[in-house]
């Protein structure tokens, strides 16, 4: 299956929206039977979540599709993708607890896409079984799953990356696409952090970019991505701290004409997208990687549609 001719900026009427999230209900009514994070509960006001700590109320829109086309032919997005968010803390579990969770999401979005045509789906796989990963993308795929969505901090290392090579390879050989998108750390929000310290800020604003901004790094910096040319590879949040970093890393480094294209090569097929970032950091992505290389994405349903599309323009 290969990838929309509109997905480097092409001339398809309305916005196309390469970022956004849902929990199906079939997978909420697992998390309902966990005692522990990530776990779901009903009651008369509809679906509340918990990714690890915070207990969030869900809008509707976050599990009904039908409530959510609505809102999306509103704001003139003619079309959507969705994918499970790893920082929800659901695909990192252990493999035996996450297999029929991810599962769960894929057979819901497959089903979607295929009654749908406003929605298309990336496959949620085991964060830390990469062989059980490699055998849900290939269900999910045969399902009509474009791609898959891995969670930034599995690829903060060349080691890392060189696991994940057999997913890589087999995205390559069907020409479909990785998601890359943050990844939950348990770390990275202590239930005891200071409130002077803004823990939430720290581990859930800059966070993000910055593990975002390493998994492109390697990915992209040293030309590892250049052995899989057919597979389109988005970065969430604009490419995180590396795509801001691009001027002073290359002040920093002496490059041969090899390594530079061995880069350029690299870079040939990524993608970023703008979800959950402003109109200056817009701009500036435009300008350094150039504009056909930023795509639109709005984060549904952690952030405002109104805002991502305001930013956007």
């Amino acid at each position: 299956m290969t990838p929309p001719v509109d997905f480097h900026g092409g001339k398809a009427p309305g916005l196309i929206d390469r970022h956004a999230h849902w929990l199906p209900e079939s997978l909420l009514a697992l998390l309902a039977q966990r005692k522990e994070p990530p776990l779901a509960r009903e009651d008369a006001a509809g679906w509340c979540f918990t990714a690890a700590m915070r207990v969030k109320r869900l809008a509707p829109l976050a599990s009904q599709l039908a409530v959510r086309a609505d809102l999306l032919a509103a704001h003139g997005i003619t079309r959507q993708t969705l994918s499970l968010s790893p920082l929800w803390n659901i695909d990192s579990q252990p493999v035996e607890e996450a297999l029929p969770l991810v599962q769960a999401f894929n057979d819901a979005t497959a089903a979607a896409a295929a009654t749908s045509t406003l929605y298309r789906g990336l496959a949620a796989v085991p964060a830390h079984d990469v062989a059980a990963a490699c055998q849900e993308f290939a269900r999910a795929t045969e399902l009509g799953l474009e791609g898959v969505v891995l969670p930034a901090n599995v690829l903060s290392t060349r080691v890392g990356a060189d696991a994940w090579a057999p997913l890589f390879a087999m995205a390559e050989a069907s020409r479909l696409r990785v998601f890359v998108h943050p990844g939950h750390e348990p770390s990275s929000v202590s239930p005891g952090a200071h409130h002077t310290d803004n823990p939430w800020n720290r581990g859930y604003g800059l966070g993000p970019q910055h593990q975002v901004g390493i998994a492109m790094l390697t990915l992209c910096d040293t030309g590892w991505l250049a052995a899989y040319p057919n597979v389109t590879v988005q970065f969430a949040n604009l490419g995180g701290s590396y795509t801001f970093a691009l001027e002073r890393l290359a002040t920093m480094t002496e490059r041969s004409a090899d390594e530079n294209a061995l880069r350029v090569r690299a870079m040939r097929n990524v993608v970023v997208d703008s979800a959950s970032l402003g109109p200056a950091a817009i701009q500036c992505a435009r300008t350094l990687l150039g504009t056909s290389a930023v795509v639109f994405g709005t984060d549904m349903p952690m952030f405002d549609a109104r805002h991502a599309i305001a930013s956007w323009h």
